[in-house]
């Protein structure tokens, strides 16, 4: 049973003379804070204080009990609650005794600097070795959606190969810096962001699919689009809660999400999921949207390589309502 809040409100107003009292809210239970110090837990309707010597001597016949299971014992406040004065004398014996929590600014500010110096130093690199004629190039060829710095992918990937390798070495995935990655203007830095995680793909689980959706939704065209469709999908082949995801991907209002799941599966192989297959494509049947209709081509040109009568079957099927681009994609090899 959760405490309530009528008597944590009582509870503060029993030590409201012990200094600046707070209750947060932890675990379901509420952790009780003198000047900034966490002295206490009210659990269960109960008032549980920590241990100290010189909240013991004050006590005297004290009465210890967990707050909850598998915590340590606490000095647990029964009678004598009632007695404002004595307990509000009790919290600030226990508050002086008890160490000044560690600051975490501090952590937090180191976190961002991390982050923001790995940022830097690959722009600086990138800026390095920018071309202006080919940056002119790219940016036509992506109808001059995107800024680029014109560094041709050999090159852009050499220059953060070893960066890569030293994130992969800490086993733990930067969200800030991918954060950063694909808020600068410049497409070679989505690019390394798509990298990053194609790189931390075996550490990337369920989980992580809600982070990689808010960069699916950013700055979107084809380039990087072709890109989260593995990303994600590869995530499915050790978490089938991704087939549901994708499959209420195909139901999108965004046509670039509904493009991941179409393609979701490319190069599983004998591994490709045809009923679900067949739900996502049917699901954008009949389209008139260009990147759709080559995207279903796409997916049932790949499988066809592994299984080309499931292929001409489905054709077959859905010829009436199939766009003559998806059929011609899909016919190559059937």
């Amino acid at each position: 049973m959760a405490s309530s809040q009528e008597f944590v409100d009582f509870v503060i107003g029993q030590i409201e003379d012990a200094g600046e009292i707070v209750a947060k809210k932890m675990f379901g239970e509420y952790a009780i804070y003198a000047d900034g110090k966490i002295f206490g837990l009210i659990c269960e309707n109960q008032l549980f204080i920590k241990p100290t010597k010189s909240g013991k001597k004050f006590i005297g016949d004290v009465t210890e009990a967990p707050p909850y299971k598998g915590a340590k014992p606490s000095f647990l406040i029964q009678d004598k609650i009632e007695d404002k004065k004595w307990l509000s004398k009790l919290v600030r014996i226990s508050s002086k005794e008890l160490p000044i929590p560690k600051p975490k600014k501090k952590k937090v500010a180191q976190k961002k600097k991390n982050f923001m110096e790995k940022y830097l130093k690959i722009k600086k690199l990138f800026e390095q070795n920018a071309n202006k004629e080919k940056a002119t190039q790219e940016a036509r060829y992506m109808r001059d959606k995107f800024s680029f710095y014109g560094i041709h992918t050999p090159l852009r990937k050499s220059i953060y190969k070893e960066f890569l390798k030293e994130e992969k070495r800490n086993k733990k995935i930067d969200w800030d810096f991918l954060d950063k990655c694909y808020e600068d203007e410049y497409r070679e830095f989505q690019y390394l962001a798509i990298d990053y995680l194609i790189a931390f793909q075996k550490f990337l689980t369920y989980d992580d699919a809600s982070k990689i959706f808010r960069y699916v939704k950013k700055k979107q065209w084809w380039d990087t689009i072709d890109k989260f469709d593995r990303i994600l999908g590869n995530i499915g082949l050790n978490d089938k809660r991704i087939d549901d995801l994708m499959l209420k991907y195909s139901t999108d209002e965004d046509f670039w999400v509904r493009r991941i799941a179409i393609d979701h599966q490319l190069l599983r192989k004998e591994k490709t999921n045809t009923q679900l297959l067949e739900k996502i494509i049917v699901n954008n049947l009949p389209s008139d949207e260009f990147f759709i209709n080559k995207a279903i081509g796409w997916s049932l040109r790949d499988y066809s390589k592994t299984n080309p009568n499931w292929v001409r079957d489905f054709i077959k099927k859905y010829k009436t309502k199939m766009d003559k681009l998806s059929i011609k994609e899909a016919s190559k090899y059937v």
